[in-house]
């Protein structure tokens, strides 16, 4: 978790170091959680730092932990994090396969918060491909659940995807 913060706060050297050393302290205990967990972290911050490759490796390597103890949260988790660097690398169709394999599990976990975040990088991407009826469901949907949990974050970043899609589709006094 400190690895995160680091990572949200833009201090990535940082974030390197306290998720290696997540890593090795779950590698010597074999809590597979813990690894699958700090795995997806470090994979997060190799995309931040522009390694791609080496991101979608981790991920992978995140995701394969995960099933291994059978662990839906932690795999869904994976999944999207895959989503999003195909997002970063301009692949939407290779996004939207990760986001509809993740989104199933978080709603039979009743991860709304997580879920959430998948409709709205599933709304980004519908976008991307010029499919704004879709962009706009799957964007109103993620609302609706932000606002019922009550994260702030979540209803922000669903207004701003609501945002650029006004602008595409040229209602820039809207956005």
């Amino acid at each position: 978790l400190l690895a995160e913060s680091a990572l949200h706060t833009g201090r990535l050297a940082d974030a390197a170091s306290r998720a290696d050393e997540a890593l090795a302290s779950a590698r010597s205990a074999d809590a597979v959680w813990a690894e699958g967990y700090a795995l997806g972290t470090q994979a997060a911050i190799a995309a931040a730092q522009g390694r791609q490759r080496e991101a979608g490796r981790l991920a992978q390597d995140s995701i394969g932990a995960m099933r291994r103890i059978d662990h839906s949260w932690g795999t869904a988790r994976a999944l999207m994090g895959l989503a999003d660097l195909a997002r970063l690398r301009s692949d939407p169709r290779e996004a939207r396969l990760m986001y509809l394999e993740a989104l199933p599990i978080l709603r039979e976990i009743d991860a709304r918060p997580e879920l959430a975040r998948g409709l709205a990088g599933l709304g980004r991407v519908a976008a991307d491909l010029g499919e704004y009826a879709e962009a706009r469901r799957h964007l109103a949907e993620s609302l609706r659940l932000s606002h019922s949990t009550g994260s702030h974050i979540g209803m922000t970043r669903a207004l701003e995807a609501f945002a650029a899609l006004a602008v595409r589709e040229g209602q820039v006094e809207r956005a």
